[in-house]
């Protein structure tokens, strides 16, 4: 189909009358279309400092998945022993803002844990220590268990999207992170909206599929306590 010009369909209409007012619709058509990229603009920045905000406030949070909690120890003390005995970290319940589970979840499948530390260093120096567990299985199900960020909504979505995409994602300080190969030399980029990925998927690192390593561990990290 061939291109519409429109100066030259105006220049060929005889009926001033039509032409002005064709002219005055094609002028409002104009503003409300400068409107409607003013207001996504907008709304783009407004979104992007909600998301900051929520990077800012979530930094100090970590999130533990499958942990061997059978719900009958106080909370914070199982989450000081887990990490002395599985991550050689060394803290105390005073330096928990909060700590408490998500949700109820399921059978054979323990809630997720959230904690909110007091110090960023100590969510920090946990964090980087995260393949530590690799390997180590909770024995309720025989499932790994891990550590992750807690992340604002669109940072969670940018997540999503990267892996149906099948590709290798992390995250610092809440930041997506999408690791890509160029010239052979890996380094990770931050992502803030689906473009990043669509324009990087050709050099972004594709996932492997993952499997235990041999000689896992299947430590408890309580004797007494039953369903470890």
């Amino acid at each position: 189909m061939a291109n519409f010009n429109i100066e030259q369909a105006l220049s060929e209409i005889k009926d001033s009358s039509t032409k002005q007012l064709i002219e005055f619709l094609l002028s409002e058509n104009n503003k409300k279309s400068q409107e409607n990229i003013t207001l996504k603009n907008e709304l783009c920045a407004l979104e992007q400092r909600i998301t900051l905000q929520e990077r800012y406030s979530s930094k100090d949070c970590l999130i533990f998945e499958n942990l061997p909690w059978d719900g009958k120890e106080f909370l914070p003390t199982f989450i000081t022993r887990f990490l002395s005995e599985y991550m050689n970290f060394l803290t105390n319940p005073e330096n928990f803002k909060a700590c408490h589970v998500l949700g109820r979840g399921q059978k054979n499948t323990p809630p997720a844990i959230i904690v909110k530390f007091v110090y960023f260093h100590e969510k920090n120096e946990i964090y980087s220590r995260k393949k530590m567990l690799w390997g180590d299985i909770n024995k309720m199900n025989g499932r790994q268990m891990f550590i992750k960020e807690r992340l604002p909504p669109k940072d969670k979505e940018l997540q999503v999207y990267a892996s149906d995409r099948n590709l290798v994602t992390r995250t610092q300080n809440c930041q997506v992170q999408l690791l890509i190969e160029n010239n052979g030399i890996r380094q990770s980029i931050d992502v803030n909206s689906p473009k990043t990925i669509d324009d990087n998927i050709t050099i972004a690192v594709q996932r492997k599929k993952s499997r235990l390593p041999m000689g896992c561990r299947y430590q408890t990290i309580s004797h007494n306590a039953t369903g470890y």
